[in-house]
């Protein structure tokens, strides 16, 4: 449980220590990130990453109004099963590359809970 005292929030833990030392930037907008924990970005930032809002095909790709996409119809599909989160664009595309390019693995935990999380 985190603990604010005017702007600066503690963390429990290494974390608080690493936090005050190493103070870390949002990847996406630059701000501060002080006290949110892993994953790259600023709340603010988390909370506006681009989702799907219409179902998805069995290979991930957004489903339009002929049903599955042209690949799967057409019997051949890029993958067998796929997820997506949402469209590849702004501080969700950041966020892939980096944990492609940057190794940033928190990333990829942050990612995969969101994803599992109901669309609003």
């Amino acid at each position: 449980m985190a603990a604010a005292v005017g702007s600066v929030s503690f963390l429990p833990g290494p974390a608080a220590l690493l936090d005050l030392l190493f103070p870390s930037c949002c990847a996406a907008c630059g701000a501060a990130r002080r006290g949110v924990g892993g994953g790259g970005l600023c709340r603010a930032c988390w909370a506006a990453l681009p989702r799907h809002r219409a179902p998805l095909c069995a290979c991930g790709a957004p489903l339009g109004a002929a049903g599955p996409c042209g690949r799967c119809r057409r019997g051949r599909p890029t993958l067998a099963r796929g997820l997506s989160l949402g469209p590849y664009e702004g501080a969700l595309r950041t966020l892939v590359l980096e944990l492609k390019y940057r190794s940033r693995q928190r990333v990829a935990r942050h990612l995969a809970e969101l994803r599992h999380k109901p669309r609003g």
